[in-house]
């Protein structure tokens, strides 16, 4: 009687395992998913809410929704297809797929850097500490699934 093993397929490769940084760069991809998903639903509760509060918190919240009606949509929609895109690279991440993961990795990475161009712009706020911080996640990402995952990542 045959073996049963002796009749695998042997041209089919096994998948490589996954690196564990790659499983902790997809963890990461699912919770900053959910912050920047609650983050830009949150800013539509806020524009739909400018007017029901009283005195000094509706002038505040007043010029807040002025500068957001012209930036708003951009940011919020940005938050949201950003918050997608984290979510479905980090799917990719786990299952080592190329489109899925570099690519779309690479798509959230560049969303992420004009966001916070245009943010920086209409804010008219000066390069510091709070600039940096949301800078570090995009190029963290797109050094290691560019370069560390770089064959960790196939079709």
């Amino acid at each position: 009687m045959a073996d049963p093993d002796a009749t695998a397929q042997p041209d089919r490769e096994a998948p490589a395992p996954r690196p564990a940084g790659l499983t902790a760069l997809a963890v990461m991809n699912f919770i900053f998913a959910a912050i920047f998903g609650l983050s830009a639903l949150s800013g539509l509760v806020v524009l739909g809410t400018h007017g029901a509060l009283p005195g000094r918190e509706a002038a505040a919240l007043h010029e807040t929704a002025a500068l957001m009606a012209v930036i708003g949509p951009w940011l919020l929609a940005g938050g949201l297809i950003t918050a997608l895109l984290l979510l479905l690279s980090g799917f990719g991440y786990l299952h080592q797929r190329l489109v899925q993961g570099r690519y779309l990795g690479n798509a959230y990475a560049i969303l992420a850097l004009a966001l916070l161009a245009m943010t920086i712009h209409t804010d008219h706020r000066p390069f510091s500490a709070f600039t940096v911080t949301p800078l570090v996640y995009p190029l963290v990402t797109l050094a290691l699934i560019n370069v560390f995952f770089r064959d960790r990542l196939r079709a």
